[in-house]
């Protein structure tokens, strides 16, 4: 894990081209604290730079960038290719190798088997840049599901390109301009989607995607990033003879969960795991725990609010698989400290607040050890969300009732004060067994009305997407969507599996992989997602969605596994991840904090909300009468990340 940026230029001087390519990398330090690297080619207009985090190779060996044998090509890397031992046996057995650096393998197999067939053999998460000196050209890459960044921008006959988005704001050259469409697109989604980024002509390059930069290119523009590979939704669409039966699913599943877990673990220093108590992240540390010969590390957070607080879970599931278990409190009193810290963790505006236990357990970790696997993924793949399970049950009793009559309804339950919500689910779960108990029950109400007032049931899947009682935007129109919502292909999938390649195509990549990845390498923490193997997810939409939802529980196939490890009371319960009471912090400890911004704000053109809507929703989240956490919550993210940033709030009027 690393920070890569770079330059190719046909206007800089060499003396601008060298001073720009330090600025770039000193702002990624965070990500590689244990070296610097960098390759010129003044002819060219070239300049790449590496920030390297040691987990591979330790020694210099595996510095950056990195040449070929044959000389041809250099790359920058950020990443781990995780079966790269076994690709090596893919060359000569006459090849010399220097080192034991996967950045070796994959500079090598580039320049043995070509880029794109290359791109077909990796399995990991990365992010690079390859230097062709015979074309003279720069092909970028991104790994299949977004898991490591790469930014891209092209101004003034200079392509540039790094880790983060701060890096290319660096440069002295280059003007930077918020982009107010991407403003609105936070303020709905509480992330910027891809390809956009915060700021006008700096782009995401797409996961799975490739950009293949020549110098005629520097004079014109660039062409649009071409995907290498797809979810293979379409798979799903087999026939019921080809379907396996359910044990050979569960075992199919379970053995390629223990190869994943198994090339993970890979490691030249100390590795651990997260352990919230849910069930991704305890198959993960089971898996491990049942594969490594030397007792696993793990971490978890705990919270003053029990509604919130795991940790006793996660505790008992440690003692049972006896790890060497660390439970990080984060107490009331100190979250100020870590919540008001958040906006400059991220180098765009990003509002999911599960970001402050991440960034928490990312730091105190990184204390113990420098790799961290994680269950992120697991919802997208295997029908974790609760909304997959109710949304199509509501949808068919809702439909059939007039529009008119959905909306009217919506909006009068809308001025019941959450409160009201807050003790009829307290007494709900308080009847209800573990696995039926709801937790956020604001959100649940607020994504119910959302679902009376649709036209369609893509357009209520959409309206949950934006997760907002204020939309900027016509409802059921978000841009920037990867697939086409009306297309055969994708209406002709159960409505499941609908949701589930929606979120692993835009909320996966834009918010849970983005989360953790700014969160852990801000504490220069790499963290692995085993369950975003790409031969698992593929081998998952394979597979019916009677095998992943059962019962009444989702994840129904990764139950069954866990289950072979631990005992289902040990993990069967309501799910809460790493879940903030932010609704009760912003009336508390981050009251201050968050007056303080709202008001210095009003007035800004980047403000969404007339000033005093705004101040009506703050008095009304502070006196209690309503729970406004999530738009409050990414205003005050916004305007933190501006602040941060240098941005001026540039007032109207």
């Amino acid at each position: 894990m690393c920070g890569i940026s770079g330059l190719y230029s046909s206007s800089l001087s060499p003396g601008d081209l060298c001073n720009s390519i330090e600025l770039m990398s000193s702002t990624l330090i965070h990500r590689g604290p244990d070296g610097f690297g960098s390759f010129y080619d003044h002819k060219c207009g070239l300049a790449l730079a590496h920030r390297r985090l040691s987990i591979l190779e330790l020694s210099d060996l595996g510095s950056q960038p990195m040449h070929s044998l044959c000389g041809r090509y250099v790359i920058t890397f950020n990443g781990e290719i995780y079966n790269h031992k076994s690709l090596r046996k893919h060359l000569p057995p006459s090849f010399h190798w220097k080192s034991s650096s996967d950045t070796e393998t994959l500079v090598n197999l580039i320049s043995h088997y070509g880029f794109l067939r290359t791109l077909s053999m990796i399995s990991g998460m990365f992010a690079f840049c390859i230097w062709d000196k015979f074309e003279k050209c720069l092909l970028l890459a991104r790994d299949r599901f977004g898991e490591k960044p790469l930014y891209y921008s092209l101004f003034d006959q200079t392509f540039a390109f790094a880790s983060q988005l701060n890096s290319i704001l660096s440069i002295p050259c280059f003007s930077a301009e918020i982009d107010t469409h991407s403003v609105l697109e936070f303020f709905e989604r509480g992330f910027v989607p891809s390809p956009n980024s915060i700021c006008k002509g700096i782009y995401k390059l797409p996961p799975a995607s490739y950009l293949r930069v020549d110098l005629s290119d520097l004079h014109g523009s660039l062409s649009d990033p071409t995907h290498y590979w797809s979810i293979p939704y379409d798979s799903t669409h087999k026939s019921s003879s080809s379907v396996v039966s359910v044990d050979e699913a569960i075992d199919n599943v379970h053995q390629l969960l223990i190869d994943s877990v198994a090339q993970q673990s890979i490691s030249d220093v100390p590795l651990g795991t997260f352990l919230s108590g849910g069930i991704d992240s305890s198959l993960v540390t089971s898996l491990l725990c049942h594969t490594s010969p030397q007792t696993v590390n793990t971490f978890t957070v705990g919270f003053d609010d029990l509604q919130y607080d795991e940790s006793p879970r996660a505790k008992r599931i440690a003692n049972f698989l006896e790890t060497n278990h660390t439970n990080i409190h984060l107490s009331s009193k100190d979250v100020a400290s870590f919540a008001t810290h958040i906006p400059s963790v991220y180098d765009e505006p990003f509002a999911d607040a599960s970001a402050i236990p991440t960034y928490l357990i990312s730091k105190y970790s990184s204390a113990s050890v420098k790799v961290c696997l994680s269950g992120d993924g697991g919802d997208e793949t295997f029908c974790g969300y609760s909304r997959y399970l109710l949304g199509a049950s509501i949808w068919g009793y809702i439909n059939p009732l007039p529009l008119k009559l959905r909306s009217s309804f919506s909006a009068l339950i809308a001025q019941i004060p959450s409160t009201t919500f807050d003790k009829s689910f307290a007494y709900y779960n308080y009847l209800m067994p573990a696995r039926l108990m709801l937790d956020k029950p604001t959100q649940k109400v607020s994504k119910f009305l959302s679902f009376l007032s649709s036209k369609s049931l893509p357009e209520a899947y959409l309206s949950i997407l934006r997760d907002s009682n204020v939309n900027f935007s016509t409802p059921g129109q978000i841009s920037n969507f990867p697939i086409d919502i009306h297309s055969p292909e994708f209406t002709s999938l159960d409505y499941l599996h609908q949701m589930m390649l929606l979120d692993a195509l835009t909320y996966l990549p834009d918010g849970i992989l983005v989360k953790t990845d700014r969160a852990s390498m801000a504490s220069s923490l790499e963290t692995r997602l085993p369950l975003l193997d790409h031969r698992l997810v593929e081998y998952a939409w394979s597979i019916p969605s009677s095998f992943k939802f059962r019962n009444g529980s989702g994840k129904w196939i990764l139950r069954k596994i866990l289950n072979k490890y631990l005992p289902q009371p040990l993990f069967d319960g309501p799910k809460v991840g790493f879940s903030v009471p932010m609704r009760l912090w912003l009336r508390t400890s981050l009251k201050s904090w968050a007056d303080e911004i709202i008001h210095s704000s009003l007035y800004s053109r980047y403000n969404p909300y007339p000033s005093s809507e705004l101040l009506r929703m703050w008095t009304e989240h502070v006196n209690g009468s309503h729970d406004y956490s999530t738009q409050l919550w990414r205003f005050l993210c916004f305007f933190g990340w501006l602040s941060s940033n240098g941005f001026h709030h540039d007032t109207n009027g």
